[in-house]
């Protein structure tokens, strides 16, 4: 086996710190660390001409402050035949559910401001939206928007990202989010607009029931190429369904039709019971001359 340089935006202890009482993160699984990615670029971090075969970033993507930098240095660092094989959450069945996607302006503002840490926009998006997900029944459709809890309040968003204002502190969220199709798309644009030199050379979808995707990219200068790879992409990937997507909503609304029919139907036996009551009792019998009478005059009159 070569060489294998692990790298990550802090030290070994750090991370093991920050993530101690992260009941999803096991801390005596965490590496040490060969190079600290931030300040520094990647080639900077991992040594002055060093090449690597293979980049692979396992849920790394989404967390990256600048995402045209990082593809860049990534690229600068790569043998000429190198990969980047990436594994990506897909926003449809993760604590992301509640976000838009990222779009090129997103992408562009933190290129333009070389951001090294995740800025306040990106902080305070992915800490008012981000919920408990149930992948499961995001599969199944079965996800009620207006019952995800979050896990931050408003305020917790704007201290955290006052915070990265004021101090500089990196606070490690999900800067962009992807779909398949999105995140296919968006690589086209980047292509397009020269700002990365990246093509697809494979995509795996997201299977039933789990909540990533699998691409590997390749460098190549072949503007076209990349562009029609992406588009490729795009075509393979699976684009949302809105009937999947409405299933939860309509059976909702069938249920809660079935309830108010439930409960009318009770209504109306109850009035039938009523008016039963009614005819049977004594004071129905006496008037029943009455009634007679008054039909009749009614008839007369009526003429």
């Amino acid at each position: 086996m070569g060489d294998v340089i692990y790298v990550d935006y802090a030290d070994a202890a750090f991370l093991r710190h920050r993530y101690e009482h992260d009941p999803n993160v096991d801390v005596a699984k965490i590496v040490d660390i060969d190079a600290i990615w931030g300040e520094d670029t990647l080639q900077e971090a991992i040594g002055t001409n060093r090449k690597v075969d293979y980049v692979i970033a396992c849920h790394v993507i989404e967390h990256v402050p600048d995402l045209i930098t990082w593809l860049n240095e990534i690229e600068h660092v790569l043998t000429s035949n190198g990969e980047v094989r990436l594994a990506i959450p897909d926003k449809r069945y993760t604590f992301d559910y509640l976000r838009s996607e990222t779009r090129l302006a997103d992408v562009v503002t933190a290129n333009l401001v070389r951001a090294r840490i995740p800025q306040s926009r990106e902080i305070i998006d992915f800490a008012v939206n981000k919920t408990q997900m149930d992948t499961d029944a995001a599969w199944r459709g079965e996800v009620d928007v207006t019952r995800l809890p979050r896990d931050y309040t408003f305020e917790d968003a704007v201290r955290l990202a006052q915070d990265a204002i004021t101090h500089g502190t990196y606070h490690d969220v999900h800067c962009w989010v992807f779909t398949p199709y999105s995140f296919a798309k968006l690589m086209g644009e980047l292509v397009e607009a020269g700002l990365v030199h990246f093509m697809c050379a494979d995509f795996i979808d997201t299977a039933y029931g789990q909540l990533e995707f699998f691409c590997t990219l390749k460098t190549s200068l072949d503007k076209s190429k990349c562009i029609e790879s992406w588009r490729a992409m795009c075509d393979t990937a699976q684009r949302p369904n809105p009937v999947t997507n409405d299933t939860f909503r309509l059976k909702q609304e069938l249920l809660e039709c079935n309830a108010s029919l439930h409960k009318l139907d009770a209504q109306l036996r109850s009035c039938q019971n009523l008016v039963n009551d009614y005819r049977t009792s004594t004071s129905w019998k006496i008037t029943a001359p009455l009634r007679a009478f008054i039909a009749v005059w009614r008839k007369l009159f009526a003429r």
